[in-house]
């Protein structure tokens, strides 16, 4: 049903437009016409249109009583009423003067003589414009909510603020998100400023951005930090100028909470400087710092470099948990000795650096209090080894890269001319250890030397490698320091677990001889060890002569000699001896072994030395 509203003064013009209107509804049933109201006054048609807002068809007379005439009435329409289409009747004569117009809502203009047919087809045209507008009214009613929903529901709080002609600043309406935040409601908004809004200190820090935006007349994007009534949250706010005869008229806004990935952001970059085990800053970030404190000429700047030389052997025989334990130790060593002020970093696996802005004599006491500290550092009765060195930059240009090659090449040249075991703490202090260990006291180990010595001069060695005999049964079981002390001892057949955890020796036995220049030569014959003769051994299986011969004989000497102990012996996965046997046992066990686990020629050779003896 379309709803009519007829303005006529001429009273047969409006009888005979209804009767049209009935001739209308009588002869087709897709249009139907009723009339909402008639009058002959403009005033009061004009009043009754601002408060009806569904009418879709305006008939009006062009010399109508009232202060407008009907072309007033249409031009009104077309601003204040565009949801009606309207038809104009006029007198012939009249001049309407339409054209100076952009009159979109009119959609016939008919003289009061136009017959039935006329005035019918001007009506249905009016009608099915009306109704192609009321569809695009609903589409556009459509598209709004859709608008609103997104708006309204995105993860962005957006704001719409008038910009007044001093380029003061009024909130005009806020989303639901926004509403969420500020725990506000657009009406409540609508009007004020920031600090009526936000108070003082927070609406001046709005107002700031905002005016920045107006004056500079392009898109603004910036974190801020914000503390609302809810809580404190960090956005990633944007704000976007609509601009009108190149002035800010509007701007819209959104602002996006990115406190968590802001917190996640900090995360990282905290971790991207500081090394995550001791908590102290990564190398990168040192030469950072270094660069940065050279180009601001803050200068001298007193470094101190530290390297805790027996990290990776301590690792090897102990193992990570242990060894990061004493890194943690000598982290406290470095924050209690290099003061508040320093900036401390980590700078290798087992590599500190220190930088001080102080004067000489006191970076140089921190230097000398910190070594100290390092030479009484013990843990379970072993001490450390350190290397370090103490520089003062006081050029501005040097380049800092370079520098910092520099004095990493000193340091690496101290530690590498220290890497004996004769200078070694922790060395002798192992060494001190392994001769307290049940397994293998001092009265032992003293044997053990003294029967390599008469298989020495026996076997006719040469002095090279009589020395790494020696050695050998001096170190042989070195990483046996790190085994469960109950599978040293145990008295029964270890199970599969016991069996690989005691092998391990062998390895860290191995690997702590690499550490130190006079040991290296040892390392195959500590790893190989275990070999046997059939290529059944661990842990690479060599077999025959393939095994180095120091290792095959030592394997000979250690068998006769642990098995002429009263020393808990687990021989291979499935065989142990825990009791001093007498030669002639002793003999029969090489017997069964000999081809299998050992060099039958050596054997042999060690049998007739000890029947000599």
């Amino acid at each position: 049903m379309l709803k009519i509203v007829l303005i006529i003064n001429d009273l047969i013009e409006k009888a005979k437009i209804k009767a049209y209107l009935n001739i209308a509804n009588n002869t087709q049933n897709y249009y139907r016409f009723s009339i909402s109201a008639e009058f002959n006054n403009s005033d009061k048609a004009v009043n009754y249109l601002y408060e009806n807002d569904d009418i879709d068809i305006l008939i009006c007379e062009n010399s109508v009583s009232g202060t407008f005439s009907g072309v007033d009435v249409i031009l009104l329409a077309e601003k204040k009423f565009s949801k009606v289409n309207s038809i104009l009747i006029c007198e012939n004569g009249d001049e309407l003067h339409l054209a100076e117009h952009r009159v979109n809502n009119l959609s016939a203009v008919l003289s009061k003589i136009t017959t039935s047919n006329t005035f019918l087809n001007s009506l249905f045209m009016t009608s099915v414009k009306q109704q192609k507008l009321k569809e695009n009214i609903e589409e556009e009613k459509r598209k709004l909510k859709d608008y609103r929903e997104i708006i309204d529901y995105t993860h962005d709080a957006i704001f719409l603020l008038d910009v007044d002609k001093e380029n003061n600043v009024y909130y005009r309406r806020i989303n639901k998100t926004n509403q969420q935040r500020t725990s506000l409601k657009s009406d409540q908004v609508e009007g004020k400023t920031p600090a009526e809004l936000y108070g003082e200190e927070l609406g001046a820090k709005f107002s700031k951005k905002y005016l920045k935006c107006i004056k500079e007349k392009r898109k603004l994007k910036y974190r801020e930090k914000i503390s609302l009534k809810s809580d404190d949250i960090v956005a990633e706010t944007s704000l976007y100028p609509i601009i009108e005869n190149g002035k800010v008229i509007k701007i819209i806004g959104t602002s996006l909470d990115i406190t968590e990935y802001y917190k996640k952001e900090e995360e990282l970059e905290h971790q991207k400087k500081h090394d995550k085990k001791t908590r102290l800053f990564t190398r990168d970030y040192f030469i950072e710092r270094l660069s940065y404190l050279n180009n601001k000429g803050e200068l001298p700047i007193f470094i101190i470099l530290l390297e805790l030389d027996s990290y990776n052997i301590y690792k090897n025989i102990f193992g990570l948990r242990k060894a990061d334990n004493l890194l943690s130790k000598v982290v406290k060593l470095l924050n209690y000795t290099a003061g508040r002020d320093s900036f401390l970093a980590r700078i290798g696996e087992s590599r500190f650096a220190v930088i001080m802005q102080t004067k000489k004599n006191e970076a140089a006491n921190n230097f000398k209090e910190l070594i100290n500290k390092c030479e009484t550092l013990t843990i379970d009765s072993l001490g450390f080894d350190f290397s370090s060195q103490f520089f003062e930059l006081m050029d501005k240009k040097v380049n800092i890269i370079n520098y910092y090659d520099y004095i990493n090449g000193k340091l690496a040249a101290n530690k590498y001319e220290n890497k004996f075991s004769s200078n070694s703490v922790f060395f002798n202090s192992l060494i001190s250890k392994l001769k307290n260990c049940s397994f293998n006291s001092a009265q032992h180990r003293s044997s053990l030397i003294d029967l390599t010595k008469k298989t020495i001069d026996f076997f006719e060695i040469k002095d090279k490698e009589k020395k790494q005999l020696i050695l050998l049964s001096k170190l042989y079981d070195i990483g046996k320091i790190s085994v469960d002390s109950q599978i040293l001892k145990k008295g029964k057949k270890l199970n599969k677990e016991d069996w690989l955890q005691y092998l391990t020796y062998v390895e860290k036995s191995a690997a702590f001889a690499a550490e130190y220049h006079d040991l290296s030569s040892l390392y195959n014959l500590l790893y190989h060890q275990h070999e046997h003769f059939d290529g059944s051994g661990y842990p690479d299986g060599l077999q025959g002569e393939d095994i180095p011969y120091l290792a095959r004989l030592f394997r000979v000497i250690n068998f006769y000699y642990m098995l002429n102990s009263n020393l808990f012996y687990p021989f291979c996965k499935d065989k142990y001896y825990f009791a001093k046997l007498s030669d002639e046992e002793i003999s029969l066990e090489f017997e069964k072994y000999k081809g299998i686990v050992f060099d039958p020629v050596l054997t042999e050779q060690f049998l007739e030395m000890l029947k000599r003896k």
